[in-house]
């Protein structure tokens, strides 16, 4: 198992990839996760969502699922 890192390193070191992190430690306040352990990275979203059900198979870990880039690419916008 890796070992913990901060979430904003986990995600600094895989730009433009979907990460599956098993939250280790989360600010209570806040709900944001502060550190964890990467469980799968990939540029396909459905492969971390078939990690993810694996992992929640065996285990009852928090895990938070994001997107480690820009939402948008230049050149597009959204609308709400």
């Amino acid at each position: 198992m890796p070992q913990a890192q901060s979430i904003k390193k986990i995600v600094r070191n895989h730009k433009n990839q979907w990460l599956l992190i098993h939250v280790i430690d989360f600010d209570r306040k806040k709900t944001l996760p502060l550190t964890g352990q990467l469980l799968a990275h990939s540029k396909e979203r459905s492969e971390i969502h078939q990690k993810e059900l694996q992992v929640h198979e065996k285990h009852n870990w928090l895990t938070f699922t994001l997107f480690a880039g820009d939402p948008l690419p230049k050149g597009y916008a959204a609308i709400f």
